[in-house]
């Protein structure tokens, strides 16, 4: 996940600063691939991250802030462009950066190992 949220970044931001028709094609076949695998990615990964109990709740709460980015980013994106094209791409660009290197830090892998089912087998678990 890290790996597509990084790769999302780098090639948002070479997006935005290519000149020639090709380039700008190419970088943007890239940035579909990486955004697209990162979604895929963090859908996968989120609801295991919940204990069993809470899953729904934190799920919905987490598509409810994504909704609300949703909303946000394209107003913020408009100001931005009123500056340059590479100016909203580049924040784009940081905010998969900063994704990426969050992702390093979640918890654990979870294949082939059992979920929590409560909160507090989780913190127990992770040993807070």
């Amino acid at each position: 996940m890290s790996l597509y949220l990084l790769g999302s970044a780098l090639f948002t931001f070479a997006f935005a600063t290519v000149n020639s028709l090709n380039m700008v094609v190419a970088m943007a076949i890239w940035m579909s691939f990486f955004t697209l695998g990162a979604w895929g990615a963090l859908y996968a990964y989120t609801p295991e991250a919940y204990p069993t109990t809470l899953r729904g709740t934190g799920m919905g709460g987490a598509s409810g802030m994504a909704r609300i980015a949703g909303v946000i980013a394209p107003i913020l994106g408009g100001i931005l462009v009123g500056q340059a094209l590479s100016v909203p791409l580049t924040v784009y660009a940081a905010s998969f950066a900063l994704a990426g290197l969050a992702a390093l830090l979640l918890p654990r892998e979870t294949n082939d190992q059992p979920l929590q089912d409560t909160l507090s087998q989780t913190l127990v678990a992770s040993g807070d």
